[in-house]
């Protein structure tokens, strides 16, 4: 996907001044511009200052040898407001703009190629937002074709690696199925909340809305809240906590604790049991219930302990008079294909890859009612990546009777990272099976990116600190290399790490905010975001900053998950494997890991203060490795 102009822009502007050049040199010319739209740093583009004067604002860029673009921008460390003055021949272009003394007042410019988030939030009709994480409006003609694709047979799937642009193509297909069944209500929805929200702001900041469409029939709802439109029981999140503790403590045996931790039992408990609706007698059954996502070996006991957990929880919830988010979920299902009617005549889930089974058949119903396992056409539309998985759990195809044969699309071009971020992340998060298979659950990498192959990402071993080194980076790249705060990304594993980050940073006047916020809020103001891995999903920043990467530290945190966990045995007293013990705690938050990489656009840096761990000294030669920085101040 590009940073975009809408079609008002290209009517007014681009068209004409493209009328009098030959038509292969006016394709090379709005080619050019589109990839300045992408990235104005694009190597090809050899984007130039022109004049040396302080009022002086006009740049060109190259379409091919002969042929010059000619641009006016507010600031050409940092453009973020661009308008496009003139193309041709190289020769004329630098006469005309030398005759202007390079100076074109963006003030009294009518149209503006692009603008700041600022510039968008004041309303101006006439300045459609640039950046990528706030909306593109232009597709390529793959993704076009995506979008306005007639599903027949009423589902349809469009995987893609990070940055390969599945979140807004998504919401360019709500636009279409909004223009195409007028009237009717469609469904956006995915795991988290606060992405959510995040998808409703860049959709209701689209610059030029689809026509007599009533932008209220798109309903922006997480599947938690869809379920509450169903089912209204109270989730009191504290006394289901509290419910959970005391099951947790009559039910699991003293001398199993350290194996059987609460985290990881509440987890089997929501994604696997809960999140599959699964019976007694299915899920004991080793032999064909496959706990997908969790490598921990449970054999027949560890599962007997589970269920009769997941039993004494239900009861202690229902003295307390709540319910589970999960057992919600599930009633909210049945009411939903009972239904005489559905509630949606279509529905988009995004980053369906970390839905639940249950969560999956409750969007199901609510666009075929009854007729569980047949949707109408255009009723299901699936985008996922299986790399970016970040919970526990999970489901199968087949599993919710989804046959993608035929319908499952791979998008494979990166617009976001450059070459040598994606394939850091993927070093990092280790080798996996590249697969394009439909009904498979590998993983899809890009074929090509636009962003180039860019520098190597950096690590640095912050001997002063790890704040320190993020607080002296950051001035750095907004004093110096012309960022704004809001570009810049600082994430991290957990929320007390995030907490302390902000307190660090508020206290050395850095101004920032928590991307929690967006759960509440929907947007967020003025400041570097900071926020957990989790939090971070389906966002982008020019810098990112990944603290915390020590071998002490990560990916199991030894304070926490140390080697008391991995004295275990069986029932039997026969020794268990600790490889498989730590592999899935590991795996996912290496997962996360490659979530929170991959939100880097053009700068990311890996910080510890201390050895990293041994994942990313595995993949030491993606990265520039920095053992003295030479920014901090202590």
């Amino acid at each position: 996907m590009r940073n975009g102009y809408c079609r008002e822009y290209r009517r007014k502007v681009l068209d004409p001044l493209a009328q009098g050049l030959r038509p292969e040199d006016r394709n090379r010319c709005t080619d050019a511009v589109e990839k300045f739209f992408d990235n104005p740093r694009h190597p090809s583009l050899n984007f130039e200052r022109l004049g040396s004067g302080l009022r002086q604002n006009h740049c060109s860029i190259r379409a091919s040898q002969e042929l010059r673009v000619i641009l006016a921008v507010n600031d050409f460390a940092a453009p973020s407001r661009v308008a496009l003055l003139n193309m041709g021949h190289h020769d004329p272009m630098y006469d005309w703009a030398r005759r202007q003394n390079y100076h074109t007042s963006l003030d009294d410019y009518g149209v503006v190629a692009w603008a700041s988030e600022d510039a968008v939030e004041s309303g101006n009709p006439a300045v459609p937002p640039g950046t990528f994480e706030e909306w593109m409006l232009y597709l390529p003609e793959q993704q076009r074709r995506m979008v306005h694709r007639y599903f027949y047979k009423g589902v349809g799937r469009i995987r893609g690696a990070a940055g390969t642009g599945k979140t807004v193509l998504a919401l360019h297909r709500a636009a279409c199925l909004a223009r195409r069944y007028p009237g009717e209500r469609i469904l956006v929805t995915t795991f988290s909340r606060s992405l959510c929200n995040h998808m409703k702001a860049l959709f209701h900041r689209f610059p030029d809305p689809p026509e007599n469409v009533d932008h209220s029939n798109i309903d922006f709802i997480n599947v938690d809240r869809v379920a509450r439109q169903f089912h209204q029981g109270p989730v009191d999140l504290k006394s289901v906590n509290e419910a959970f503790e005391v099951a947790y403590r009559a039910t699991i045996p003293r001398d199993k604790m350290a194996r059987l931790d609460r985290e990881y039992m509440k987890d089997e408990i929501r994604y696997v049991i809960k999140g599959r609706d699964a019976r007694r007698e299915e899920y004991l059954d080793t032999g064909s219930f496959e706990r997908f996502g969790r490598k921990r070996w449970f054999r027949r006991p560890d599962r007997e302990i589970s269920w009769r957990l997941s039993e004494a929880w239900d009861r202690e919830m229902k003295e307390r008079g709540t319910v589970s988010f999960e057992d919600r979920l599930v009633e909210a299902r049945n009411l939903a294909r009972q239904s005489p009617k559905p509630a949606y005549r279509a529905a988009i889930v995004d980053e369906a890859q970390d839905m639940t089974l249950v969560g999956m058949q409750l969007v199901l119903a609510l666009v075929a009612g009854k007729r569980t396992e047949r949707p109408p056409k255009d009723g299901l539309l699936v985008l996922d990546d299986a790399a970016q998985r970040i919970y526990p759990g999970g489901f199968r195809p087949a599993w919710v009777k989804l046959n993608y044969s035929g319908v499952s699309q791979t998008l494979d071009v990166n617009y976001r990272n450059t070459r040598r971020i994606f394939e850091a992340a993927r070093a990092v998060r280790g080798e996996v099976i590249v697969s394009k298979d439909a009904n498979d659950d590998g993983t899809v990498e890009p074929d090509r990116f636009e962003g180039g192959e860019g520098s190597r990402p950096l690590f640095i071993n912050a001997r002063n600190g790890e704040s320190v080194a993020i607080r002296d980076r950051i001035r750095t790249l907004v004093d110096k290399e012309g960022f704004k705060h809001e570009e810049i990304g600082v994430v991290t594993r957990q929320n007390e790490a995030v907490d302390r980050l902000l307190e660090w940073m508020d206290r050395h006047l850095i101004p920032c905010v928590n991307l929690k916020d967006l759960k509440k809020n929907g947007s967020l103001g003025p400041g570097v975001r900071v926020g957990t891995f989790d939090r971070a999903k389906g966002m982008e920043f020019r810098a990112v900053f990944i603290p915390r990467l020590g071998k002490s530290l990560f990916p199991i945190n030894a304070d926490k998950d140390g080697p008391e966990q991995l004295a275990i045995s069986t029932s039997e007293g026969e020794p268990m494997p600790t490889a498989e013990e730590e592999a899935e705690q590991r795996q996912l938050n290496l997962d996360r890991l490659y979530v929170a990489m991959t939100r880097a656009k053009e700068i990311l840096y890996l910080i510890a203060d201390e050895q990293p761990c041994a994942e990313i000294e595995r993949a030491h030669r993606y990265f520039t490795d920095i053992r003295e920085d030479p920014l901090a101040q202590a």
